[in-house]
């Protein structure tokens, strides 16, 4: 029985295609959306740019499971997250007087829910890393093990106790009749 290949590490070819394809969408959306919205509310303009750019990071984030190793992909998903975030709350901060207190204070809320939820899911996906990491250690070990032998008793019938060494008989057997010393 062979065992089966780890899956690769780092980046592959469909990866780094992805992440180019990824990043010049990226850049076309964010300058038409920059460009197509009133030049006097810059914003507005920002604001949405990071609403889709946390699209961008959703995107990026599961398109990794479409290759073999999408590490790129990952890491865009969390540079377009921190863009995203930074210019949704920049944007608030800075031009929260065009929407009125009351309103930037609640997009202000649920920008922060969101972020705490992003770090949540952060947090999560690295305890599940580790958690991976140690179970694929232990699975190496087991495979540089040699294997019991199936003819064992022990190894045949794990929960049955393996049987009691038998004393030696200091009376030899009588022999048969018949049968002389």
């Amino acid at each position: 029985m062979t065992a089966s290949p780890l899956p690769p590490r780092g980046t592959s070819a469909g990866g780094i295609i992805g992440a180019i394809i990824l990043a010049v969408a990226a850049l076309i959306l964010f300058l038409a959306i920059y460009f197509a919205l009133p030049q006097d509310n810059h914003y507005l303009a920002l604001s949405t740019i990071g609403s889709v750019s946390l699209v961008f990071a959703l995107v990026s984030y599961f398109g990794r499971a479409f290759t073999l190793a999408g590490a790129l992909l990952q890491n865009m998903s969390w540079g377009f997250a921190g863009l995203g975030f930074a210019l949704i709350v920049g944007s608030l901060l800075l031009g929260g007087s065009f929407i009125g207190l009351v309103l930037e204070l609640v997009y202000l809320f649920f920008t922060v829910i969101l972020i705490g939820a992003w770090a949540f899911l952060v947090v999560w996906r690295r305890g599940t890393q580790q958690t991976s990491q140690r179970l694929e250690a232990h699975r190496q070990g087991w495979r540089a093990s040699t294997p019991a032998s199936a003819f064992d008793y022990t190894t045949a019938r794990p929960n049955t106790p393996a049987p009691a060494p038998v004393e030696p008989n200091q009376n030899p057997p009588a022999p048969p009749p018949g049968v002389v010393r």
